[in-house]
């Protein structure tokens, strides 16, 4: 510890110990201030909601696909580990299974052609969805 000649040594070991998680990187703020804390659900009054779609356009939508599909095309891609990637049929479902998919999911990767490799999502979707 150092010491200076502006505090005594107690003032000294509480500034260092207040710096101690900005030094040494601990996860987490020594300086926690009240005010700093989460307000709680919801936007403020006037506030638009960060849910909100702009006002020219739909929720989830994109280019000639359905907000349905959209969905599906999204929880798709949450249920598939990256790292199957380049992947077979059987490796994909692997992943959706082991990630607990929903039927929908598993059922989309079912209508797949066997004996073909994926090497991304977008090639996964498309196959699966051209029938």
């Amino acid at each position: 510890m150092v010491t200076n000649d502006k505090h005594n040594p107690r003032i000294d070991d509480d500034l260092a110990r207040h710096d101690a998680s900005f030094l040494h990187g601990a996860p987490v703020d020594a300086r926690a201030q009240e005010q700093r804390r989460n307000e709680g659900p919801g936007p403020r009054p006037g506030q638009a909601s960060a849910d909100a779609a702009p006002p020219d356009r739909g929720r989830g939508t994109s280019e000639g696909l359905e907000p349905a599909e959209v969905d599906l095309r999204a929880e798709l891609a949450t249920y598939i580990e990256g790292s199957v990637f380049p992947g077979e049929r059987s490796d994909l479902l692997d992943s959706a299974r082991r990630l607990q998919a929903p039927q929908a999911v598993i059922d989309l990767l079912e209508h797949l052609p066997e004996g073909r490799s994926y090497d991304r999502m977008e090639a996964v979707w498309e196959a699966a969805t051209t029938r």
